[in-house]
This record gives structure tokens, sequence and C-alpha cells, in this order.
């Protein structure tokens, strides 16, 4: 599977790219998700369908190999000291991928970074229905923005493009997401930090998302953004899921979302302003959309069948059992990610729309 780059992109000119996702290269476990393969995968299921600028696809890749044929490869490189463990454990493997993307922080505005996060989002959906794959690393650096569309005529300023497949895994193997922490540190899900037992799911990432936006929200969504931020919003409960113990991060963030009233006092009452405006404004109109589809008017005492809800069980282990629950969740946040999306684009097409529901 050994492979050299193309003249044009040599190691030389890899480390310097100014575009972050041209080439990928990493030391990795060996026993790793193959990235390269998930890939190919995706490519191959979701080929004809209309997500084109949303997910990586893997033009060339494999193992580097270094002068003399040797593989880059811990247990290449260990057995040259007779008192080394030659077990295999980490290998260089490099992957060609198109779209180029852009960091996160280079978003404009909020509604770029909504655009952003629920294209993301969507493509992360489609890939866990059509590829039975989940991504399991929702985070900053791993949600890109396209903005360069191969001369294509495309109505939206940009796209938001999922990377990273290195952590995922199939859904439909017996052991996959059992009590595997993978993820970046600030934005795991309370069920990742902890170690449970049950396997993950796709309501880990969408709260890895939540998590996102706070952060975003928080520090700053662009660079411009982030030298106007004071220091008491960097002082704030958010740093305490960075720091410490990864029990200790879960517990935090347990009672961070205990209620809505913790989280507003805790997490959204050091965001910046305007963003929380924006949040809101755009959370409202989708809020009502999805309850109208969710909650429809209850049947009349002729209709035979009840419009009465089943009372959960109070007994039940949330971590466990919300996978009964998990696809019309699903469903409600992709209609309110997919709303916010469409608001963006309004504001964007209509500034003064988005200085009138701001300013209320």
């Amino acid at each position: 599977d050994s492979w050299s780059l193309p003249r044009d992109l040599s190691a030389n000119r890899a480390s310097n790219l100014d575009s972050l996702d041209e080439v990928e290269q990493s030391y990795i476990a060996a026993d790793a998700p193959d990235e390269a393969r998930n890939l190919r995968l995706i490519s191959e299921k979701l080929a004809g369908m209309e997500l084109d600028f949303l997910y990586p696809k893997a033009e060339s890749s494999g193992d580097v190999i270094l002068s003399g044929g040797i593989a880059d490869n811990t247990h290449a490189i260990f057995s040259f000291d007779k008192d080394e463990d030659r077990k295999l454990f980490r290998v260089h493997r490099r992957i060609v991928m198109s779209p180029v993307g852009h960091y996160l922080s280079t978003v404009q505005n909020e509604e770029e970074l909504v655009l952003a996060v629920a294209d993301a989002m969507e493509c992360h959906n489609t890939i866990l229905t059509k590829c039975r794959l989940l991504h399991r690393d929702i985070s900053v650096n791993n949600i890109l923005v396209v903005r360069e569309f191969e001369g294509r005529s495309v109505r939206r300023p940009v796209k938001g493009l999922l990377i990273d497949y290195d952590h995922a895994i199939s859904i439909d193997k017996e052991s996959s997401g059992c009590a595997t922490r993978s993820g970046t540190l600030p934005f795991m899900s309370i069920h990742n930090l902890m170690g449970h037992d049950s396997k993950r799911t796709a309501l880990d990432d969408w709260e890895s998302l939540l998590y996102l936006i706070c952060w975003q929200a928080t520090f700053g969504i662009n660079n411009a953004d982030r030298k106007g931020v004071k220091a008491d919003r960097i002082v704030a409960e958010i740093l305490k899921w960075r720091d410490g113990d990864m029990v200790d991060i879960a517990n935090e963030k347990r009672k961070q979302l205990h209620s809505l009233d913790t989280f507003k006092s805790t997490i959204l009452a050091v965001m910046s302003q305007g963003i929380r405006k924006y949040l809101e404004a755009v959370r409202q109109p989708s809020i009502r959309n999805v309850q109208s589809k969710l909650n429809p008017p209850a049947k009349s005492k002729g209709d035979q069948a009840s419009s009465k809800q089943p009372e959960p069980d109070s007994d039940l282990d949330p971590l466990v059992n919300r996978k009964v629950r998990e696809e019309p969740i699903i469903n409600k946040l992709l209609t309110i990610t997919n709303g916010a999306s469409v608001l963006a684009e309004e504001f964007l097409g209509d500034p003064a729309a988005k200085q009138r529901i701001i300013t209320q």
C-alpha cells in the first residue's frame, strides 16, 4: 500500500499548505479505524447525491515508506533497538483529499457559522443512514468552510465540510462504540467522557455540536471577534470542559445542563450578546415549526386512536435507553438546524431584517 506524493504535493510543500484539508498526514494508532477506507465507502454510497463539498473525497492514500524501503512505523523504527517492544502501535499515513477547506474560524459572520454547522450535521446524518458510519468527533477543527466551488454556480457563499473519519465506526458491529473514549476534549459528550459501557449513538455527536456552538459563541466565532472577547468571558464555567479529569469534566457538564436556568446562568450568560440574540432569533421560528410537526392537534373523542403520549419511565437509564427516542430527537434537531440555515440565508440577503430582529 506504499505510494509517493505527486511532485506538486511533496512532503516539503505539504507542511506549508495554506489550506487545511489538501493533504492530511498523521501518526495514527495501528488499530484505529481506516480513514481512507471510510472515505472510499462514503464516496461510493453518496455518489449522485447533492452533497458535494459537504464531505471529503480521498484522491490517494497510503502508508509512508522511508528511503531504503523501510516503513515509517514504530515497529520498523524500534526494530533497531533490541530492548524496545516491537509492537506496531503507530503508523505514518497520508491522505490526499478534496475539496480544499479552511478553518471554521474563517467564517465572516454568524450566518456563515450557522450554514457551515447545518451542512456538517446534514452530512453527518446522511453518512449515518446511508453508510452506517458514526463520526464520533464533532469538534471545531473537524468542520471546515468551503468557498471555492470549482466554477459551479452555488447560491450560498459557504458550505460546511465535515472531515476526519479516523474515529468513525460502523454502527452495525456488535462492539462498536462500547466504552471507547474518542473525540476532542471540550466537545466530548457526557456519555463519552464517563466511558459508559453502552454504545455511543448519533446523539453523542449532536451533544458535541451543542458544545461547539457554545464554545465559539463564548470565545469568538472568528479571529476578529476574538480580539473583542473580554477577560470575564474567558474566565468562565466553560473552561471546565477543557481542564481536568474526564469524569470531572462530565460531572461539570451534568451540573451545567441540569436545567435551562442553570445552563443560562453558567454558559449562555458569558456568550457575546450579539450571538445570543442571533441564536434566539433563529431558534424561535425553528422551534415553532418543530412543535407543529411533533405535537399535532389532539384528536377528537370520536377518533379511535388516542392522542395521549406514553409517560416516560423514570427508572430508565437515559444513557442506555435513549436509543429508543433517538430517531425523533434527531429529526427534531435536523429541523432546527435546517430552519436556522434558511433564516441565515435570508439574513445574508437582507441584512436589515437581521438588524431589526437583533435589536428587538
